[in-house]
């Protein structure tokens, strides 16, 4: 896919890189959005995976759009699978 028709800001590894494709500006708009706007836009079927660290570990937090944290992995795929299964959307965190 070429830069023309990529209008995000994802690199071509990412696995959510052609997974958004975005209405000039809208990318931009959407960075900004805190998790309580997005919230008001009816994302509450979509959560995002954020790496974090406990006991010196490196786990993995699904949250929720409002950032309430709804489950811990110790591992990244695991917990994009879990999403998944459980109806929700797997959003992109940047």
């Amino acid at each position: 896919m070429g830069d023309s028709e990529n209008n995000n800001n994802y690199g071509e590894d990412d696995e959510f890189a052609y997974s958004f494709p975005l209405i000039d500006g809208a990318g931009e708009a959407l960075r900004h959005m805190s998790p309580g706007d997005l919230l008001i836009l009816g994302m509450a079927d979509v959560a995002y995976v954020r790496p974090t660290v406990e006991d010196d570990e490196e786990v993995y937090q699904i949250c929720a759009a409002d950032g309430t944290v709804l489950a811990t992995l110790d591992n990244y795929q695991h917990a994009l699978s879990t999403i998944g299964y459980n109806d929700l959307r797997a959003v992109p965190l940047h």
